[in-house]
């Protein structure tokens, strides 16, 4: 497993460019799920680093977004909060390379376990890159919205039947037809989709506005180009 960006089709695990995670550490070999912040907000906390994603116990994970404010701290442990656009977390780890400098509006994946301190959600990170292509971030949130579909049908056994059970594509969800667009988007024109664009797309087609908007705000695929 690796902390860069690449879209994998296992939704548990992650995989990518940016350099290899230490097997050493006790979370490397945890399932990586790639998340949005606003859904770390609606996890559910059981014990010390386990949350409940649905009905699945999960407790790494995988953050794209930009340095919002760093603080100061010792030179080898850095504190920063990640806004992702979704919603902002707060991020520490310990720097293992003294090359490694982060600066304030800066794009960064973080790989790390969360961590609940005083009814506040904070994610304690093992391995740190900069962002240096906005495909990255595009790969995370498809992936983001991957992981998503999968442990909310896993956690719903009649959802996978029944989605078995149709093979056309008037057949599928709203959370399946925007992944499927975006997707679509991205190998077509090799940019990211706007919710401007996915809100008139499917409003469009006579989906509800508020269920639309339901399912962007965890998507938030957001344009930023």
């Amino acid at each position: 497993m690796y902390g860069g960006g690449a879209y994998n089709p296992n939704p548990t695990s992650y995989t990518g460019t940016g350099g290899p995670i230490s097997p050493s550490h006790p979370a490397a070999s945890r399932p990586i799920i790639p998340i949005v912040v606003s859904m770390i907000g609606r996890l559910i906390s059981h014990s010390e680093g386990n949350f409940q994603y649905f009905d699945s116990s999960i407790s790494t994970i995988s953050v794209c977004g930009i340095i919002c404010n760093i603080k100061q701290g010792s030179s080898e442990r850095k504190s920063f909060t990640i806004h992702d656009g979704t919603g902002a977390i707060q991020a520490t780890f310990y720097v293992q390379n003294d090359n490694q400098q982060f600066a304030t509006d800066g794009y960064v994946r973080v790989i790390g376990t969360l961590r609940q301190f005083q009814d506040k959600v904070e994610i304690s990170g093992y391995h740190c890159d900069p962002i240096s292509s906005f495909n990255e971030i595009t790969i995370h949130y498809l992936s983001c919205i991957q992981s998503y579909l999968y442990f909310k049908k896993r956690s719903n056994p009649a959802l996978t039947s029944t989605s078995n059970a149709m093979n056309t594509s008037d057949s599928d969800d709203l959370e399946t037809k925007i992944l499927k667009y975006i997707r679509m988007n991205q190998q077509q024109n090799g940019s990211s989709t706007s919710q401007f664009d996915l809100m008139q797309r499917f409003e469009s087609e006579g989906y509800d506005r508020s269920a639309v908007e339901w399912e962007l705000c965890m998507e938030s695929s957001v344009d930023l180009h």
